[in-house]
């Protein structure tokens, strides 16, 4: 059976409980479709506007990939801002977030086909409006992915993976303009052969958490926590064993992370009262042939909801077109823990 790849948008709206934690899938919806392969969305609220980035191309993999940025004012209707692209490379896994001075940041990283040096490049571009970006800036070591990057008290901070054959390592970068990187921590130790794609949150106490993927062995994800300056590290394990289609989603509510399935999403929350434990709570299921991944999460303040945006697969969908959509879906949390879902990207 031949699943199609497209664009989804979800909203989660506030209301009475439902379920045990209070979330409910209100809407699904496509908003874009202009490439043979559009995937690993990310969004972001900033000056009343919706920014949704993402890869476009003729596949998964394939040299032509770019940067497309689209926007909405409402949610409903989008247009494309910008498209950046490389002659010789391909672009993937578009991030985004706004840095301490107001301007939108870009980062992502090129996969060079034939060569020399290295592999992997990790880059970063600026905007003041979301359509005139800057000159790309090379970040971070050639060959370490800098997966995402979250800012914190005027720093950004994110985590690199290597990725050669003979480097399967993390290590943390930081930096203060978001141009030049330096290392925090050039081998993290945490267990596995093969640690990679993180996200990072910030407490308000400034305790810092990192959901990690693992793809070696043991085949668990890991949660990490730590406190300035941010260079001892220590892991739990999470009980859940999981799958090449897992992803970490971005920052959905302050301290808490989603891993995305293929038939939905949990939210794992860190339990502040036992440092480093973690518990997972259901967010929300989609139908059967539905599948999210590298999920993108931004609030809709004014009215409660979440909104998030994530590459689709619908195996009921077919003919010219049908593997060329983004959807998105909307959540709700309940009153009695709307207050948790606060502090998500938004930016005036």
């Amino acid at each position: 059976m031949r699943y199609l790849p497209f664009l989804l948008l979800a909203v989660a709206m506030t209301g009475p409980a439902r379920g045990e934690e209070g979330i409910e899938l209100v809407e699904v919806k496509k908003i874009w479709d202009q490439a043979p392969h559009n995937a690993f969305t990310d969004l972001i609220r900033f000056r009343d506007r919706w920014f949704c980035v993402f890869r476009e191309g003729q596949g998964h993999v394939s040299p032509d990939g770019a940067l497309r940025v689209i926007t909405s004012s409402d949610g409903e209707h989008w247009e494309s801002a910008a498209l950046l692209t490389s002659p010789h490379s391909d672009l993937r896994d578009a991030k985004i977030s706004v840095t301490p001075d107001g301007q939108l940041m870009l980062a992502g990283a090129e996969t060079l086909p034939n060569p020399t040096t290295h592999r992997i490049q990790s880059l970063v571009w600026f905007s003041p409006d979301g359509r005139s970006w800057s000159r790309r800036h090379e970040v971070a070591d050639p060959d370490f992915w800098l997966w995402r990057i979250t800012w914190h008290k005027g720093k950004a901070y994110g985590f690199g993976y290597g990725c050669g054959k003979d480097n399967r390592g993390i290590r943390l970068y930081a930096s203060s303009d978001g141009k030049s990187f330096q290392t925090l921590v050039s081998d993290v130790p945490v267990e596995g052969t093969y640690p990679n794609e993180t996200s990072l949150v910030f407490l308000p106490d400034d305790t810092a958490y990192c959901l990690l993927r693992q793809d070696g062995e043991p085949r668990n994800g890991y949660l990490g926590v730590s406190r300035p300056p941010y260079t001892e590290w220590t892991w739990k394990r999470r009980p859940n064993r999981r799958s090449p289609h897992d992803r970490v989603a971005r920052r959905a509510v302050v301290g808490r992370r989603a891993i995305v399935r293929r038939s939905g999403a949990d939210v794992v929350v860190p339990d502040r009262s036992r440092s480093g434990h973690a518990r997972g709570m259901p967010c929300f299921a989609l139908r059967r042939g539905y599948e999210l991944r590298r999920l993108g999460a931004a609030r809709r303040a004014a009215v409660g909801q979440l909104l998030f945006v994530a590459r689709g697969q619908d195996e009921h969908l077919s003919g010219q077109g049908a593997d060329r959509t983004i959807p998105t879906v909307t959540a709700s949390p309940s009153p009695d823990r709307a207050g948790d879902f606060g502090g998500v990207q938004r930016h005036a």
